[in-house]
């Protein structure tokens, strides 16, 4: 799983258990390997833990051989490097995930106000509808009440007229 120097590392420690013929050594850093691979793999702590418990024991084990043990402790930083980095990639997904939980709650909570505040508008632009349609009512009916008033002192101004004038036809002949 780990690449470059990394993954030089490995194949050197490898490469000298296998030439030393120490072939419980090399089950152990190769059952090492397989918790490394899984902990990435599912970035489960349980197996990182298992993983530090094998290592100490292997570390323990291969004191006594320099060369194995100064490349050892070279993975073995690579590996606590790479588990530092899982963690915190890990938390600042969590972190993002918050975050982007407490962004989507605040919209919620601004698109909940904005609702309200349009059915506060829409109940007042209703309400003033109304009350210029009743407005406009009133004054329609004053405006014919008006015209009527207007129409029956006209009519009854042309009724006096035409009486008088038929009053007037009628005593000339």
């Amino acid at each position: 799983v780990l690449i470059g120097s990394s993954k030089n590392t490995v194949d050197e420690i490898e490469k000298v258990l296998t030439q030393t013929n120490q072939t419980q050594l090399l089950n152990d850093y190769k059952q090492l390997r397989r918790m490394e691979t899984i902990y990435i793999s599912t970035r489960n702590e349980i197996v990182y833990g298992e993983y530090l418990t094998l290592s100490s024991a292997f570390q323990a084990k291969i004191k006594h051989d320099p060369a194995i043990h100064s490349a050892y402790m070279n993975y073995s930083t690579e590996v606590t490097n790479l588990a530092s980095t899982i963690r915190e990639s890990k938390e600042l997904t969590e972190n993002f995930d918050n975050g982007s939980t407490i962004i989507g709650n605040a919209v919620k909570a601004v698109e909940k106000s904005v609702s309200t505040e349009q059915q506060a508008i829409q109940k007042q632009l209703t309400a003033q509808t109304k009350q210029l349609t009743l407005i406009l009512i009133i004054i329609s009916c004053i405006i014919i009440f008006a015209l009527l008033t207007i129409g029956y002192i006209l009519m009854k101004t042309i009724q006096k007229s035409i009486y008088t004038l038929r009053e007037g036809a009628r005593k000339i002949g």
